[in-house]
């Protein structure tokens, strides 16, 4: 029998499915075990469903693995590691150029680098270049640079900080909330979920030193949302952002 997993959240579902195994343990006993259906399982297993709540705390401590890897495949130790060699490499201070990024949909924006943007070419459309110049945008950098682009949506509530159709220039470069600095804005998704990306101020306060996101929109405070990174995987930090309007 075939094991198919074509869900939005492939990689925790072999991790998944590999630790059960590895524990001889049918999805029916993990079910029960952690308090859920064997149904429900089986949606992780097929990388159709991610836990909520509390569920990956019991999913991970039943498994015996560390809940910040189930969830994201890293421990804190690689995505610190990693965040601070990308930071001292942008410390370095190499030479920078203006380069043409292109601009990226906000409803499918995905965390990483794993995966390839359109190259501006004024002479070809193909191999994954694009001539037409109005998808990108110059932005000022190194080669080492992970810089992003993406347009803010017409359809949100008109916000004073982030006006619709203003593009965003965010840093993608790895990083993790320990290292995003107190009152940046990070663009973010949640673990697991088919939602669209989300933006919010990072607040570090007294007595909450995993900080949260705050609600950005002067007219909308929401409930700020605990900087769980188990649960937010960051996209990027904004870095700037370029007021227009397509035409």
């Amino acid at each position: 029998m075939v094991h198919i997993i074509d869900g939005l959240n492939a990689e925790f579902a072999t991790r998944v499915r590999d630790a059960r195994k590895e524990k001889k343990l049918t999805q029916q006993e993990l079910a029960e075990s952690i308090g859920v259906d064997k149904r429900t399982i089986s949606m992780y297993e097929n990388g159709r469903m991610f836990p909520q709540g509390n569920t990956l705390q019991r999913l991970a401590t039943e498994l015996r693995l560390d809940p910040l890897w189930l969830a994201t495949g890293q421990t804190e130790e690689t995505q610190n590691h990693l965040a601070s060699q990308y930071q001292k490499a942008k410390d370095i201070g190499l030479p920078e150029k203006v380069s043409q990024i292109f601009i990226e949909d906000w409803r499918s924006l995905q965390a990483g680098t794993n995966f390839h943007l359109p190259r501006y070419s004024p002479s070809s459309s193909t191999g994954g270049q694009n001539f037409n110049i109005r998808d990108f945008v110059p932005v000022v950098k190194t080669d080492f640079d992970q810089y992003r682009a993406t347009r803010y949506p017409a359809t949100h509530p008109q916000n004073s900080t982030y006006p619709a159709e203003s593009i965003l220039i965010f840093d993608a470069g790895i990083t993790t909330f320990e290292k995003v600095e107190n009152g940046d804005d990070i663009i973010f998704r949640f673990h697991g979920k088919e939602n669209e990306a989300g933006l919010r101020r990072f607040v570090r306060e007294p007595g909450v030193p995993q900080g949260a996101l705050f609600s950005i929109h002067p007219l909308m405070p929401l409930d700020p949302i605990p900087a769980d990174k188990r649960k937010i995987e960051i996209l990027g930090v904004v870095v700037t952002q370029v007021i227009t309007r397509r035409s």
